[in-house]
């Protein structure tokens, strides 16, 4: 088994301290704030995931979206382009909006 520690840490919205980060989790933050750290991310191969942006204008891969209904996701196709990783064909499938 493969397994690996996960160390969690806050960083400001300039994403100065973004070295060695493998996931961004962006929680509530002002727009302007989430695409600054966006800014700071893009190039470095860093999965990033935005809690409070369901339209992804942050320029965030992945941004959740709350309803009654439960938890879902979408999917910014341009981010994930940018980013360099790749994502499972599976994960593409299950985002709101796939066909």
């Amino acid at each position: 088994a493969d397994v690996r520690a996960v160390q969690r840490r806050n960083v400001a919205a300039s994403g100065a301290a973004l070295g060695g980060c493998d996931v961004l989790y962006i929680g509530r933050l002002p727009l302007a704030g989430q695409r600054q750290l966006m800014a700071s991310a893009r190039g470095r191969g860093i999965l990033s995931i935005a809690e409070a942006d369901p339209a992804c204008q942050s320029e965030a891969m992945f941004c959740l979206v709350y309803q009654p209904r439960g938890l879902s996701f979408r999917l910014n196709v341009d981010a994930v382009s940018r980013s360099g990783l790749r994502v499972d064909p599976r994960v593409l499938r299950i985002s709101e909006g796939a066909r």
